[in-house]
């Protein structure tokens, strides 16, 4: 389910239709694109192993058992982006206003479902990849990246050819 709503996502984005079957997806059509958002992919573990595994402070083996990693490495979606290193605990789900992990019936189990990922360009350097846990209003720990992104001047004529071409602009944000 996941992974076909990101494919309908970039299908139906409201963007200038174009003919060029390799550009049906709007992020094809851009040079610097960014996905922020809650992606809801979810950790393939049994809570009591991951609470075990966080009181340790030991991630590794979560992330080894998480959806997104696990579907991007099978190349099934966000095929051609990239995601810095987690080196955060999962940010979801808490009970609202602590630190604690879900503790309702459901007892889901911690996972990173908000994600940031971008398309590689030599113009763009991920500087830091991290949660912000003191913040305690959601169910969800924000996440936040910050990024050195370098933007071209290019000469008016290839400017004007590439609008001639794309039908828009060269940066494209998905939140």
């Amino acid at each position: 389910l996941r992974n076909n709503d990101y494919h309908e996502i970039e299908k139906r984005l409201p963007m200038r239709r174009v003919k060029d079957p390799a550009k049906q997806y709007c992020s094809s059509r851009f040079d610097r694109v960014f996905w922020a958002g809650d992606l809801n992919y979810r950790c393939l573990n049994n809570r009591a192993v991951a609470d075990t595994l966080l009181r340790d402070n030991n991630v590794e083996p979560l992330l080894n058992n998480e959806q997104l990693i696990q579907q991007m490495r099978l190349g099934k979606v966000f095929d051609g982006y990239q995601e810095a290193e987690i080196k955060f605990r999962p940010t979801y789900k808490f009970d609202v206003g602590t630190n604690t992990y879900d503790t309702s019936e459901k007892l889901r189990v911690p996972s990173w479902t908000d994600r940031i990922l971008w398309k590689p360009n030599p113009h763009i350097e991920c500087m830091k990849y991290d949660s912000t846990p003191s913040i305690r209003t959601s169910d969800h720990k924000p996440v936040y990246a910050v990024f050195k992104v370098i933007a071209l001047k290019e000469d008016e004529e290839a400017r004007r050819k590439r609008l001639n071409e794309v039908k828009g602009s060269a940066a494209c944000v998905i939140q």
